[in-house]
């Protein structure tokens, strides 16, 4: 029944599912229903009231309660983690330096104490730790001050009287547009730290059509997304004006060149190394500022067993079992 709920059978004879489900037989259940509870309060309270036997995305301010009852289920995604995108298309953030400031301005340890639950996961990649070829650069997503302040002296900034950091009458003040509430905490945090280190952050809650009008337009500072998949041609789709929705321009030849070789090579070793080198590349250019890992979160009854992600992050029941 359309927004109401969904029923999965088994299917006879299937027996030649993949192994990473954990079973490659027939499924252990012979029916799923998926019931449509839009908000995460209910799905907890039908988890918690027996009502149903599992539940995806309960609220992060009570992952601690439903642990403490259930079984818990995660898995991060294997793409792009949740980034801020800078519109290099804008006079401040097409400039190499203030992309810089932006990236060593940000406390990802921060962030994760104080708005990620348990589940959650600070960035150390442009992509997650699940990512193949993944490579952790968490040494050059470390917040400090110093290096902010060398890298925008080195440039020609220099911090006026209200402490924010300008340039030939210019401050550094960029806007960062979003339209879902959900992200007004981790948004407000991020703008106390930019403004710690000089860097002005405006936000700006709009509608979802006015964010992308906007985007159309080039008309924004940063957004914020992700995207999920497990191949180093994330970066095609994410990192590149030809295809990206946030990258409108190309502004490091190397780095094109390197994901446009990387597209083309047969070679997994190669293609491996390629994938290395992009994501430092992206880190250092400042083309993305990586904040967390999206994770896939099922909480379960405790007689509930046996659930598994596929790679990117969906969840798979193929060997779920409820214990009787």
């Amino acid at each position: 029944m359309q927004d109401q709920k969904i029923v999965l059978v088994r299917r006879a004879g299937y027996d030649w599912g993949s192994t990473v489900r954990g079973n490659t037989g027939e499924a252990y259940l012979t029916k799923i229903t998926f019931l449509v509870i839009p908000e995460a309060a209910a799905r907890i309270g039908a988890l918690q009231s027996g009502q149903v036997d599992a539940i995806a995305y309960p609220s992060s301010n009570n992952i601690s309660e439903v642990s403490s009852s259930s079984n818990v289920f995660t898995a991060a995604s294997a793409g792009v983690v949740y980034t801020l995108y800078p519109n290099v298309t804008n006079p401040l953030l097409a400039q190499l330096p203030v992309r810089q400031a932006i990236q060593r301005s940000i406390d990802r340890q921060e962030i994760k104490k104080v708005t990620l639950d348990a589940t959650g996961t600070a960035a150390t990649s442009i992509v997650s730790h699940t990512f193949p070829s993944y490579t952790n650069l968490s040494s050059q997503l470390t917040d400090s001050s110093k290096a902010v302040t060398s890298i925008l002296t080195k440039a020609g900034w220099a911090k006026g009287s209200d402490g924010i950091w300008a340039k030939d009458g210019t401050r550094l003040s960029v806007d960062l547009q979003y339209s879902s509430p959900n992200y007004e905490q981790l948004f407000e945090l991020i703008q106390q730290q930019l403004k710690a280190n000089g860097i002005e952050l405006t936000l700006k809650q709009l509608t979802a059509a006015q964010v992308t009008a906007n985007q159309a337009s080039g008309n924004w500072g940063l957004t914020y997304g992700n995207l999920t998949r497990p191949d180093p041609d994330v970066f095609l789709s994410s990192f590149t004006a030809t295809y990206s929705n946030f990258i409108t321009k190309d502004v490091d030849p190397a780095l094109v060149k390197l994901i446009d070789d990387q597209s083309a090579e047969a070679d997994s070793a190669e293609r491996s190394a390629d994938s290395k080198k992009i994501q430092k590349l992206i880190v250092s250019d400042g083309l993305g500022f990586p904040i967390e890992e999206a994770t896939s979160v099922i909480a379960t009854k405790k007689t509930v067993h046996g659930v598994r992600f596929t790679a990117p992050w969906w969840a798979i029941f193929g060997a779920a079992w409820i214990e009787k």
